[in-house]
C-alpha cells in the first residue's frame, strides 16, 4: 500500500529573535493518517468496519502514534490521500478535523 508523506520545513530563530535570518533545520517532520490494522479474534479476518483512524508523526528520529478519536469503515477511507472519501455523510467532518 503506497503512503504519501507531508513534508514540513522547520525554521529555528536564535534566542527568539525573529529579525535575524533563521536556521533551516534539515530534519523534516512527517505526518500521515492511516487506519489501524487489527484482526478479529475469532475469525482472524481484518476488521473493516468502525476502524480507528491513527495519526503518525515523526520528527528528528522521534515517533508518535496517536488515536484521533475518529472511526470509519475501511471502504470509506482513501489510503493514498490519507483522508475519508468524498460522498459519505461523515467524510467532511472527519477530513476537517484531521
Amino acid at each position: 500500500m503506497a503512503q504519501n508523506w507531508i513534508k514540513v520545513k522547520v525554521y529555528v530563530f536564535p534566542y527568539g529573535n525573529t529579525k535575524t535570518k533563521p536556521f533551516i533545520n534539515s530534519t523534516m517532520a512527517d505526518i500521515k493518517f492511516y487506519l489501524e490494522k487489527r484482526k478479529d479474534k475469532t475469525t482472524g479476518e481484518p476488521i473493516t468496519e468502525n476502524v480507528p483512524i491513527l495519526l503518525f508523526y515523526s520528527f528528528a528520529g522521534q515517533r508518535l502514534q496517536y488515536y484521533t478519536g475518529h472511526r470509519i469503515d475501511a471502504h470509506k477511507w482513501d489510503a493514498q490521500n490519507h483522508k475519508a472519501k468524498k460522498g459519505f455523510a461523515e467524510s467532511s467532518n472527519i477530513n476537517n478535523d484531521l
